[in-house]
């Protein structure tokens, strides 16, 4: 008989609005990281982009210890988020190359939109002096409002 713990982790599951909360800050302090650790815009970007195939597999693949509920994966989300970001202006009625493009192609394109976005957000606290705190609800603001995006919550619902 062994006496270690049998230690299993749990899987996210990203459908559940405060884990999805969790993986979103923390892909935004990944971003941090990276704007620290980058040595040139290129080293920074292939960060960027290498953490944001993992949003995409996430949501588009099925991989172990990551859950996600069939409406909010795949072709479903990328149906809510295009119809969000269109209503938002963030893409345009006429960007055909985005809208049609596949699922994974278009969850990238989020993903990448919304470290963007925070990159923005970072830029302007700081140019208003924002204090940490400002900046902490600010942020916190800026994820949930992604959330939403993604589960197709508060004005994002059908």
């Amino acid at each position: 008989m062994s006496h270690q713990l049998d230690f299993r982790p749990e899987a996210m599951h990203l459908s559940d609005p405060v884990e999805l909360f969790k993986f979103f800050d923390g892909y935004l302090d990944y971003t941090l990281d990276f704007m620290e650790q980058a040595k040139d815009p290129e080293a920074f970007s292939n960060s960027i982009s290498e953490h944001a195939m993992f949003i995409t597999m996430a949501f588009t693949q099925k991989i172990p210890m990551v859950v996600v509920d069939e409406k909010d994966f795949g072709e479903a989300l990328v149906k809510r988020l295009k119809k969000s970001l269109r209503d938002d202006g963030m893409i345009l009625e006429n960007s055909s190359i985005l809208l049609n493009a596949k699922a994974e192609d278009f969850v990238f394109y989020t993903a990448t939109l919304m470290v963007q976005q925070f990159m923005e957000l970072i830029k302007d606290s700081g140019e208003k002096e924002h204090t940490s705190s400002v900046f902490d609800l600010r942020r916190n603001a800026f994820v949930q409002d992604w959330v939403n995006r993604f589960l197709g919550l508060d004005k994002y619902a059908n």
